[in-house]
């Protein structure tokens, strides 16, 4: 069995970041610098901008319904301190169980979470694409006089499914943070 996501996050790192990106997100070489809330059914960066929205809106229903079913959370070092450091903690979870928590435990918590994302690149390959941004979180917990901020990198692989794009994976560089 962990072979298999082995191989998925071999097959990841082939498709997604074997090459440059072909093409910045804003085309012409420059990113993006607005985020669209329209999911385009030829746009996957569009997808990725709408996803990180919803979570920002704290709409759970919207973020959810751009991931495809099965989707991957590639888990490179743990998020928070005293996490993933069991034997049993595997490289990869469902992204949507994922997501389903974060976002029950984020919206119930924090004053306020807001996730910046700037396109850096995207690739398509028929019904497959990668996109890569800088991610910028901002999280506020309640009486905090600032709030905690954290910037990495991540790379999305969507799925062309029915017409439209869904997020099938994603890995990231985001720093392990105290608990």
């Amino acid at each position: 069995m962990r072979i298999r996501w082995i191989l998925g996050l071999a097959t990841f790192l082939v498709l997604g970041c074997g090459e440059l990106p072909s093409r910045a997100a804003g085309g012409e070489g420059e990113p993006s610098s607005e985020a669209s809330s329209e999911v385009s059914a030829g746009e996957p960066t569009a997808t990725v901008l709408a996803f990180n929205q919803a979570v920002s809106d704290q709409d759970r229903g919207a973020a959810l319904g751009l991931l495809a079913e099965g989707s991957v959370q590639f888990n490179l070092r743990p998020s928070h301190a005293g996490m993933g450091t069991d034997e049993d903690t595997g490289l990869t979870q469902d992204l949507t169980a994922m997501w389903s928590v974060v976002t029950g435990v984020l919206f119930a918590r924090l004053e306020s979470y807001v996730r910046s994302v700037e396109p850096t690149g995207e690739q398509v390959s028929g019904d497959v694409a990668t996109v890569w941004t800088r991610t910028r979180t901002e999280s506020r917990e309640p009486g905090a006089d600032a709030p905690s901020v954290i910037e990495f990198t991540e790379a999305y692989l969507l799925l062309r499914l029915d017409g439209a794009w869904r997020i099938a994976g994603v890995a990231n560089n985001r720093p392990t943070t105290g608990p």
